[in-house]
């Protein structure tokens, strides 16, 4: 889809610390009934969080409010995947956004 346009509330800091959170528990995320990957590019991994635990843990983390958060992964979500799609993917579950890579 091109560049993204959507600002990402994150520092760089947190987007290293969430690619390196992934890199540990990839199998987990890729794996466990509670999570499902709904989009993969050559930059970014979304997945859908069923249990909201993965969403709340960030947003306790980095001292966020949770919908703050929830929404902003959200708007990454509509521009990377289409507005359709993931309204289809987060109608019941909560997107969590992966960086592979931090600029």
């Amino acid at each position: 889809m091109g560049q993204m346009t959507t600002t990402d509330v994150r520092t760089e800091a947190q987007k290293i610390e969430m690619m390196e959170t992934f890199d540990e528990y990839e199998y987990e995320y890729r794996n466990e009934d509670t999570y499902t990957v709904v989009f993969e590019d050559d930059d970014t991994l979304i997945i859908a969080d069923h249990s909201g635990y993965e969403i709340n843990e960030w947003a306790s983390d980095f001292g966020a409010d949770r919908e703050d958060l929830r929404a902003a992964f959200r708007a990454i979500a509509d521009e990377k995947m289409g507005e359709h799609d993931a309204h289809e993917a987060f109608s019941y579950s909560d997107p969590v956004v992966f960086e592979k890579s931090v600029n």
